[in-house]
């Protein structure tokens, strides 16, 4: 069922970014380049951005479960 929930709520996503129409606009070299940026980020390349959100997020919340001390050590240590 939850398998089914995370499918559904990506074709969701998937359908929403490519049915968005952004205009493309000519671009100058070194003008605005943050906003030009954002504008690729946002436009043609949001699928490999969010991803990489996704996987840096799992990489965090690994890292707090991996660092976190079992309960039974923290008892032991403060007797």
């Amino acid at each position: 069922m939850l398998l089914l929930a995370i499918a559904g709520f990506a074709y969701a996503v998937y359908i929403g970014i490519y049915n968005l129409d952004i205009a493309s606009q000519e671009s100058t070299l070194h003008e605005n380049n943050t906003e030009q940026i954002g504008v690729e980020l946002f436009s043609k390349h949001v699928i490999p951005f969010e991803l990489a959100s996704v996987v840096l997020l799992v990489a965090l919340v690994g890292a707090i479960t991996l660092a976190k001390k079992p309960d039974d050590e923290e008892e032991g240590e403060s007797q």
